[in-house]
Order: structure tokens, then C-alpha cells, then sequence
């Protein structure tokens, strides 16, 4: 009987800088851990850029190295290149961003004839936070698209992702972050809905600040 549930734990480290007043980068290695936590899904190193256009408006690229051990035939290993829009804009207590990306990934299966893949799409990413300085409880909603251009057998195969999510300020350097998501799938044969429950630890120790 195929497993409908499973504990996943994620491990992260950010560390962002700026170059000017209007360009800045990251650089985020993450460990990713399934089958409740046990054994190594996955781990990957991201590095970003970006450049303000406009106080609302932020346009960027990233590069992602990602390898996958949770087949049990092959391995994968992933070369993610992207570039991507951040338009950003406040309404009294509400905080409106949208992010476009054009996103590449080479997929290669080192054990599968297939070899090396490409494939080609674009996400978009709407969401919404309510923000008050003296409340320690924000809540935010969000809507997520992601739509397959290349390989021609993946095209007309979309996801769709709600998320709803409330952050705590437990202090100046720590916050602690409850989600829920569903996905859906479409235009694939016997499609899968995920339902996500995420509980996160965010630590932002001072010594990091300048």
C-alpha cells in the first residue's frame, strides 16, 4: 500500500548582503529529510541577485543546485536557472507582492536512459499579509501557478497551490511560522492533491545584522 502521509523536516541557512543601495544578493544551502524524517530526500545550494528597479518593483536571477536520493532507481541531479519580477505595494496594513519567474531546469538521471532533460516553464505568485507593528500574529493568504512550456509532452500540465499561513514574533530574532497548503494538478493522468501542514522555526541572530 503506497504511503499517504509522511513527516518532512527541511533545514536552511540564508545569509543576504548588499553590494549598493540598490543590488543585493544570497546564498541558501538546505537539507531536506522524508519517510518521518529518517532519510536524506534531498539537499540544495541556491544563489540569488537582484537589482531595484523601483521601491515596488525588483527584478532578479538565481542559480540552484539540487540532488535528489528519494528514487530508488536513480539519482537526480538538477541545474535551476531563473529570472524573476518582485512588485511589491502596501495598502494602509495590507502587503500585496507578486513574483513572476522564467525558470530552466537540466535534469539529469544519471542511472535512466533518458539522460539529460530539460524542461521550461513559468510560476506566478500572489500574496497577501495583514501587518500591524504591535501585533505579533500576522496572517497571510496566497495563490500560486506554475505553468510547463518545454519538454511538448509536459505542456498544458499545470499546478495550482493555495497556501494560508500565520506568523508568530516570539522575539526580535525568532519567529515561528504555521501553514497549510493544498496543490492540485491538472491535465494529468491520475493526479495527486497534496495537502501540506508546515510548522517553521525562523532564528535571526544579531551578530548576523550589520
Amino acid at each position: 500500500m503506497a504511503q499517504q502521509q509522511d513527516m518532512h523536516t527541511w533545514y536552511g541557512f540564508k545569509m543576504e548582503g548588499e553590494l549598493n543601495k540598490k543590488m543585493g544578493f544570497s546564498f541558501e544551502p538546505e537539507l531536506r529529510l522524508y519517510e518521518n524524517a529518517s532519510q536524506v530526500h534531498s539537499w540544495l545550494t541556491e544563489f540569488s541577485m537582484f537589482y531595484e528597479l523601483h521601491k515596488r518593483l525588483a527584478i532578479g536571477g538565481l542559480y540552484r543546485y539540487q540532488v535528489e536520493y528519494d528514487k530508488f532507481d536513480y539519482n537526480e541531479r538538477i541545474h535551476r536557472t531563473a529570472i524573476y519580477l518582485n512588485f511589491n505595494y502596501k495598502i494602509q496594513r495590507w502587503r500585496w507582492r507578486y513574483r513572476a519567474m522564467l525558470q530552466n531546469e537540466n535534469r539529469n538521471f544519471l542511472t535512466s536512459a533518458d539522460g539529460l532533460n530539460n524542461y521550461l516553464g513559468h510560476r506566478h505568485k500572489l500574496s497577501l499579509k495583514y501587518y500591524r507593528k504591535k501585533w505579533k500574529f500576522r496572517p497571510s493568504i496566497g495563490m500560486e501557478y506554475y505553468f510547463p512550456v518545454r519538454p511538448t509532452t509536459h505542456t498544458g500540465r499545470w499546478k495550482r497551490r493555495y497556501i494560508a499561513a500565520v506568523d508568530y514574533r516570539w522575539s526580535k530574532e525568532l519567529n515561528v511560522g504555521l501553514s497549510y497548503k493544498m496543490q492540485d494538478e491538472f491535465n494529468v493522468r491520475e493526479p495527486e492533491q497534496f495537502h501540506i501542514f508546515q510548522l517553521g522555526l525562523e532564528f535571526k541572530p544579531k551578530f548576523l545584522k550589520r
